[in-house]
């Protein structure tokens, strides 16, 4: 890193990003608290609301834990903070466009609530042993694709390339991690990293917005609404039991079971 780097400045590059106010605070106040104490918790916990906030709030905590009280170490996650919340905003903005004309309810809330997983394993599984932007990016466009067979990863990956391309601070070298990433996704996934997307896409259809995505589905073809509720039962019986990772099935369990009850209540309105 560049020792010349002067935190005042980058505090005022941070205060014009989202959340950037906030996060100034919260990193101008580091060298001064304990970064384990209730002042530093409360002044990431401000942060909190909002999709892109939210993972810049879970990657700040992880970086309190990390942080210690010397000038150097803070400056360094000072910028490091700074680099990757200027890159979040950029990947958000263009999974939005790039979303917004997907026809398979595969659409942008559905790539942040993917991304929001990811974060949240991570913080579970650790972060050291994944590359956060490339799970990021594969995250944010693994649905980048309209095809629905057995082209949809190629298609998706070759999307995701010319985006990325055109992302000025997403590293260039790790595009085909991303490609890789995002091929997983339709196939059996074989590394960690690619466990860990696959579990987060999955995870996404036990949330709330997971049952009106997939009610949304069954409509479009044409299924009657008992029908789509003993296939949505099923279905999510299956999803929560395959999960691959244990912290997975922690995260989700609450979402499962009240989904489960909420599916089981409506299906005996059916009972004669």
């Amino acid at each position: 890193m560049n020792k010349s780097v002067d935190p005042k400045n980058v505090i005022n590059k941070i205060k014009n990003l989202d959340a950037g106010k906030k996060l100034a605070e919260l990193m101008s106040g580091m060298s001064k608290v304990d970064t384990r104490s209730k002042e530093a918790k409360e002044n990431a916990y401000s942060m909190r609301d909002g999709s892109g906030n939210k993972i810049i709030y879970m990657l700040t905590e992880d970086m309190l834990k990390e942080a210690t009280k010397t000038k150097k170490t803070i400056k360094t996650k000072w910028v490091e903070l700074l680099v990757k919340q200027r890159l979040l905003k950029q990947l958000l903005s263009e999974a939005k466009r790039v979303l917004e004309d997907n026809k398979r309810f595969h659409d942008y809330g559905h790539a942040t609530e993917v991304v929001l997983n990811v974060e949240k394993l991570l913080k579970e599984e650790g972060r050291v042993k994944y590359d956060i932007e490339t799970l990021w990016a594969s995250a944010l466009l693994h649905d980048a694709s309209n095809y629905q067979d057995e082209r949809e990863g190629k298609d998706g990956a070759k999307i995701a390339e010319q985006v990325l391309l055109t992302v000025k601070d997403f590293p260039k070298d790790k595009i085909e991690g991303v490609k890789r990433l995002i091929e997983s996704v339709s196939r059996e996934p074989k590394k960690q990293d690619e466990v860990l997307l696959t579990t987060a896409d999955e995870m996404s259809a036990l949330s709330p917005l997971g049952l009106v995505r997939s009610m949304m589905i069954s409509g479009s073809r044409g299924m009657k609404v008992k029908d789509a509720l003993e296939w949505e039962l099923n279905y999510i019986d299956k999803r929560f039991n395959k999960l691959r990772l244990k912290s997975a099935k922690e995260l989700v369990k609450k979402d499962y079971e009240e989904r489960r009850k909420y599916l089981t209540v409506c299906l005996l309105l059916y009972q004669e």
